[in-house]
C-alpha cells in the first residue's frame, strides 16, 4: 500500500511552507535594502552564494545628480571606498536587439573589511533615436554586491568590470 498524505495533512503542510517563505522574505534583511531610495517602485531581488542584487525604478530627472550623490554618501557611510569605474559618466548607446536607447552610469565601491565589492548601475531606457538625453524621468538602478575570499579575489573582480581602486 502506498503512503498517501490525507487532505487534512496537505492543508496543514501548505500553510507551513507559506509561513516559512513569507517570513523569510519579510524578515530576511539585506545590506542592500539600505540603498533603496525613497519613492522606489518595481523592486526586485536576487541572491546566490556570494552575490546579492536589488533593483528598482525611481523618478529622477537626468542626469540625476541628487540620487547619485545620495548613493555615494550611503556607500561611504557603510565603509565602502569609492573606485574608478569603467563608466564614471553617463554614456548612451542604441541596443539594436530591443530598439532602445540606453543611458548608463556606473559607481563602484570596495569594503576591504568584509571583502566585498558593490556595483551601482544607473540607467534610463527608452524607445528613441536621440543619444543626447532621455525624455523619460524613469531611472532604473541595479545594486550588486559580491563577496570575495580575499583582497586578491577582489582585484580580479575589479579587473573583470574594468574598475580600479586604491586599497588601504
Amino acid at each position: 500500500m502506498r503512503n498517501r498524505i490525507s487532505a487534512t495533512h496537505k492543508f496543514r503542510i501548505i500553510p507551513f511552507f507559506y509561513l516559512i517563505f513569507f517570513t523569510g522574505c519579510v524578515f530576511g534583511k539585506s545590506e542592500l535594502d539600505e540603498f533603496i531610495l525613497d519613492g522606489a517602485s518595481d523592486l526586485g531581488f536576487k541572491s546566490n552564494l556570494g552575490y546579492e542584487e536589488v533593483y528598482f525604478k525611481v523618478n529622477a530627472r537626468y542626469p540625476a545628480h541628487k540620487e547619485s550623490d545620495e548613493i555615494d554618501n550611503l556607500m561611504l557611510d557603510r565603509g565602502y571606498l569609492p573606485c574608478i569605474s569603467s563608466i564614471p559618466e553617463w554614456q548612451s548607446y542604441q541596443d539594436l536587439s530591443s530598439n532602445l536607447v540606453i543611458f548608463n552610469k556606473q559607481v563602484v565601491g570596495v569594503n576591504e573589511e568584509v571583502n566585498s565589492l558593490i556595483i551601482f548601475v544607473f540607467s534610463y531606457r527608452e524607445k528613441s533615436y536621440s543619444l543626447r538625453t532621455p525624455s523619460s524621468d524613469d531611472m532604473y538602478i541595479s545594486i550588486q554586491k559580491l563577496i570575495f575570499k580575499n583582497k586578491k579575489e577582489i582585484k580580479k573582480g575589479l579587473d573583470l568590470i574594468m574598475a580600479t581602486c586604491q586599497f588601504k
